[in-house]
């Protein structure tokens, strides 16, 4: 049976994304540093980008491709990927809402509140919020901006992968965190037209890619049961997000929750950057040897954690 999707992604609209966002997003930085076994390592520090997560780039590049009359956006997310609608939307003169669980924190909440979207709270888990927000499209008229599996978004956050292909040439794994799989297809999109492979870092308790990989491209539920939850648990990811991985990524490698915690804090204590679990999954691929590159290029990003970075280096 044919699983690929209708619809797919390419590295044109990576760079139709590029120029839309040119101007629009920032240009994070990278640092070139070594890992305890003397081994080179570029980190791609996205966590500077604006929101605090490369979210800023799939949900501007959508909705600035949106007609200009479009009455609005609603999506379903109290993290990351709602806080970049928010900003995206409210910084393209577009109005938008955002349907967050009763469970999400106030902070989180606050935050997508505080980048211009109106905010509704509705039931326990992401799943009835998304719901609300697919009546909210249907009786409104406006366009529902998913987290993952929309085909711009996709093409938006591989211009982040793009931007790491130009800032370390010299590199020859990309190396990004799993949730849905947005970021990993379109990074893998945009680095299928080089020799650089792509390597997604997914948490053990959320092999939600994973799975699909080994079903052949096909999306698979999964039990979701991992510390980095709050920005990598997605129960299940769509077939343009699997195919895609099918596609261009190389490998789904699994990492359990002490390596992810353990990455945090060597982050903190070698470079002093601080940023979210999930955003660390990616170094603790490299850390724990789960990488096989001369020298990888990882993906840090999030910094919307409530977590405070210890005085002093632990262990030392």
């Amino acid at each position: 049976m044919d699983t690929a999707p209708r619809v797919t992604v390419t590295p044109d609209d990576v760079e139709a994304a590029a120029r839309r966002l040119d101007g629009v997003l920032r240009y994070t930085p990278t640092i070139r540093i070594t890992t305890d076994d003397g081994r080179p390592l570029t980190l791609k520090l996205e966590q500077l980008q604006v929101t605090g997560s490369f979210k800023a780039r799939g949900a501007t590049n959508a909705i600035r491709a949106l007609p200009a009359d479009t009455p609005g956006v609603v999506t379903a997310s109290g993290g990351n990927h709602g806080q970049a609608v928010a900003w995206a939307a409210t910084n393209a003169g577009i109005d938008a809402v955002v349907v967050v669980p009763t469970t999400s924190p106030d902070l989180k909440a606050d935050r997508v509140a505080a980048f211009g979207a109106r905010v509704i709270r509705h039931g326990e888990v992401y799943d009835d919020a998304e719901a609300l927000a697919r009546r909210i499209q249907a009786d409104e008229g406006r366009t529902f901006v998913h987290a993952f599996g929309d085909p711009m978004v996709v093409a938006g956050q591989g211009t982040v992968g793009r931007e790491m292909l130009a800032q370390a040439p010299d590199c020859d794994a990309l190396v990004v965190g799993i949730g849905g799989g947005g970021l990993v297809s379109g990074v893998g999109v945009a680095a299928s037209t080089s020799d650089v492979r792509v390597i997604g870092a997914e948490p053990v308790g959320a092999p939600t890619l994973h799975k699909a990989v080994a079903a052949g491209g096909v999306p698979v539920e999964v039990t979701v049961d991992t510390i980095t939850r709050p920005s990598l648990g997605a129960r299940v990811t769509t077939a343009l997000n699997a195919h895609l991985v099918v596609e261009h990524v190389d490998r789904v490698a699994l990492i359990d929750d002490d390596a992810v915690l353990a990455a945090r804090d060597w982050l903190w204590d070698r470079v002093r950057i601080a940023a979210e679990l999930g955003g660390c999954i990616g170094l603790a691929a490299v850390l724990t040897g789960a990488v096989d590159a001369d020298h990888p290029c990882v993906l840090i990003c999030g910094a919307n954690d409530d977590w405070t970075p210890p005085t002093f280096p632990r262990g030392r």
